[in-house]
């Protein structure tokens, strides 16, 4: 595998996490309804679309707002 399939494959997880990550803490989405395979697939989807907004808005927030 090259540096760019491992560079993806890094921004598609850290997208759809930030993405999820948005969703609840931001927005306050507690349930989605779907089927497994939906929810999966539209979260990835989401993931790659919105990743390099979803990313930094998250990480931002987790450091402003998360108190431990």
């Amino acid at each position: 595998m090259t540096l760019e399939g491992i560079l993806v494959i890094v921004y598609i997880v850290l997208g759809t996490s930030a993405v999820k990550y948005v969703k609840s803490e931001i927005f306050g989405v507690v349930v989605e309804f779907g089927s497994l395979g939906q929810l999966l697939l539209k979260n990835v989807i989401w993931g790659v679309i919105l990743g390099w907004l979803a990313i930094p808005v998250a990480i931002i927030h987790m450091l402003i707002f998360h108190r431990d």
